[in-house]
């Protein structure tokens, strides 16, 4: 009898360990199935600037229009340059620079005549011509306003040869001289002074710089 229940002590021993055992391998089972998977660290795109797109177009079609024009291939009217320069007083500074019309003869001298009774008579051999631009300042590098001004153009003969009568033309309306802020447009009328037989004289917006513009004052 002693001996029975000896061997069943043993067997519930047994069991007891075997339900153990069997447990322990299950929780091991469990944490061995666990995995971690390493997510790549992804590197901060850098966000790309509207504003340096549009500056750097602006400066491409700055340096295209400029090589359009020169004395052998003048702009005529209608045609709109977009230019970037440094100012002395203000900076760099982008504008749309296009010559709308022109007049020249006895219709542009009755024009200065009316503008102001003062204003000079010309030479028989000579003509006023007179050009009218439209200036939009784009951008510019400070707050500060762009001058534009009948200094800014020279006068070339068809010949090549500078004129350099001084003159001075009062009274035009709109004329063409103002101080231009950031996002402004303006027009006005500006002057010269040419041979009646000169067929070919030219305008130039900033000349020896590396901006220049050359019009055609002439069909």
């Amino acid at each position: 009898m002693k001996n029975l229940r000896f061997i069943i002590f043993l067997l519930v021993l047994a069991l007891f360990f075997g339900l153990s055992l069997a447990c322990s391998d299950t929780k091991i089972e469990k944490v061995e199935d666990i995995s971690v998977t390493e997510k790549p660290i992804e590197e901060p795109q850098e966000i790309e600037d509207p504003t340096a797109v549009k500056e750097s177009e602006e400066e491409i079609a700055a340096v295209d229009n400029d090589k359009l024009t020169s004395r052998e291939n003048p702009a005529i009217l209608g045609e709109t340059f977009l230019v970037s320069m440094d100012d002395w007083i203000i900076g760099k500074v982008t504008i749309e620079v296009e010559m709308m019309e022109v007049i020249s003869g006895d219709q542009a001298w009755e024009m200065v005549k009316k503008a102001n009774q003062f204003n000079e008579r010309p030479e028989e051999d000579k003509e006023y011509i007179l050009a009218k631009f439209r200036i939009k300042v784009i951008e510019t590098e400070e707050d500060e306003p762009f001058e534009i001004n009948h200094a800014k153009f020279d006068v070339i003969s068809g010949g090549g040869v500078e004129y350099t009568d001084f003159i001075v033309v009062s009274g035009l309306k709109p004329y063409l001289g103002a101080d231009l802020y950031e996002g402004a447009d303006h027009e006005g009328w500006t002057y010269f002074m040419v041979n009646k037989d000169d067929d070919n004289p030219l305008a130039v917006f900033e000349r020896r710089k590396a901006v220049e513009i050359w019009f055609k004052l002439r069909p």
